[in-house]
Order: structure tokens, then sequence, then C-alpha cells
């Protein structure tokens, strides 16, 4: 099914193709393919694709794909990239990200790549790959934080500092 409105594009159900709202565009179920909403852009269950929304992005399970939000993107997990102005969150991203905000993994989740992120790194998880930021947090690190002050969790070496940290 293909939508293009003025004001919001939905469905209760899945949606294949383009759906495009000059507020909002959204799904009940799956998305796939391009979502470009005003305001926000949503899918209840997975998407793969693009999703663009001049405020947010939302997927109540896994992007496949690239999503961007001017204010924040989030979902269960994130396999592809996300830009944001302020923030992205998941419990698990395999890609890239760059925001000028806060990159955040939930609790036991994990971060696979490279991210980019003016503020800083809340990782309550595992970090795979670079991180960098102002502030950065995880965990657990396998790879490396870039920042002006870089914390890792169960560090037992050198659990916080200045410039890079790692885990040994």
């Amino acid at each position: 099914e293909r939508n293009v409105v003025v004001i919001g594009a939905g469905a209760g159900g899945r949606i294949t193709g383009a759906v495009i709202g000059g507020v909002g565009a959204a799904s009940g179920g799956d998305l796939e393919g391009l979502a470009v909403g005003g305001v926000g852009v949503g899918a209840g269950g997975n998407s793969r694709g693009v999703m663009l929304g001049g405020i947010a992005a939302g997927v109540g399970g896994t992007m496949r794909g690239f999503m961007a939000g001017g204010i924040g993107v989030g979902a269960e997990a994130i396999e592809g990239g996300a830009i944001a102005g302020i923030g992205v969150g998941a419990r698990r991203i395999h890609g890239g990200v760059v925001t000028a905000g806060v990159l955040r993994i939930a609790e036991g989740g994990s971060f696979r790549g490279v991210s980019l992120n003016a503020a800083g790194s809340h990782i309550k998880g595992t970090q795979h790959g670079l991180v960098i930021g102002l502030i950065n947090y995880a965990r657990r690190v396998d790879g490396f934080q870039v920042g002006l002050v870089n914390i890792i969790g169960d560090a037992k070496q050198h659990p916080v500092m200045p410039l890079v940290n790692w885990q040994d």
C-alpha cells in the first residue's frame, strides 16, 4: 500500500512502499520502504528502509536501514545508521550514530560500531568499537572511548581516563 497525504498518513497494519505525511507518518505494524513525517514518523513493529522525522523517528522493534530525527530517534534495536539532533537510544545498535547530544544504550544492551556524539555516550551494557564524545560511559568496553572524560564501569586497571580509555 502506498500513501502520500498532506496532514498525516498511516495504517493499522503493515506498510510497504512509501508513506509521507506533512505532520506524521506511521504504521501500527511493520513498515518497509520510505517513511517521511514533517513532525514524526514511526512503526509499531519492525522497519526496513529509511525513516525521516522532522522532530522524531521511532520503531517498536528492529530498525534495519537508516533513521533520522531533528530531536531524537529510538528503537528496540537499530541495524544501520541513525542521526539525531539531541539523542539516539536503543537496547542494541549495530552501525553508525551521529548526534549533537547523547547516545544511550539500555541496561544489558550493546553498541557495535562507530559513534560521534557531541555531548557523549551512556552505554549501560557493552561497547564494541569507537565512541567519540565529551563524556563517555560504558559498563564494558571492547574498543575505545575518546573524549574529555572516559569511564568504564567494570574496568580493573583504569576506570576513568582523560582523552582515551580502553579495557585491557
